[in-house]
């Protein structure tokens, strides 16, 4: 607990009202029939993470839920938690020019979130990457409405969905243009 009080201190939010965030998300996600759990152990800020279902192509997907710890004076009213997503698709041998034109084109048109490119991770053994990411705000001092994190995930999933089938395109040699297209782009 005294991490989480670490990682809030100078926020509005509190550590008992996180844990109990965290907690509902993860009855959220058991509602939705997806395995998540709280994260805290030697991590800066706590997180829920979600195992979703897998794409088209059998790939795993996962969600990362945080909450963003922002000063008194920058959020005095709203919680804002992130929704991040890394994707599995293998965008190394594409190249970033293309990536560049379709994540320009793809954030204008995603329903929920932004793409955005994750550097390569050698130290750990991580290329590079795609990754989704979508903060939304709730009223500080209320639980998080179900409801709308529900729909938001929906929404967000499709995004990552989105993205994936215009790497996948790319992957395959389409041009940004042709893989745009396979979205309606």
């Amino acid at each position: 607990m005294s991490e989480i009080n670490n990682a809030f201190e100078g926020t509005v939010l509190t550590s008992e009202e996180v844990q109990q965030d965290l907690a509902a998300m993860v009855e959220y996600y058991k509602d939705m029939i997806l395995e998540s759990q709280i994260l805290n152990q030697g991590l800066p800020i706590p997180m829920v993470l979600a195992v979703m279902e897998e794409d088209e192509k059998g790939r795993p997907r996962s969600v990362v839920n945080s909450f963003v710890p922002l000063d008194r004076e920058s959020a005095r009213f709203t919680k804002y938690i992130q929704y991040y997503c890394e994707l599995a698709d293998e965008v190394e041998n594409i190249p970033r020019e293309d990536l560049y034109e379709v994540m320009n084109v793809l954030n204008a048109r995603l329903p929920a979130g932004s793409c955005i490119l994750v550097e390569p991770r050698p130290e750990m053994n991580l290329p590079l990457k795609m990754g989704v990411r979508l903060i939304q705000g709730f009223p500080v001092r209320m639980p998080l409405d179900q409801g709308v994190f529900t729909e938001t995930l929906f929404l967000f999933d499709q995004s990552c969905s989105f993205v994936s089938y215009v790497l996948d395109a790319l992957a395959e040699g389409k041009t940004p243009a042709e893989a745009l297209a396979v979205i309606g782009a």
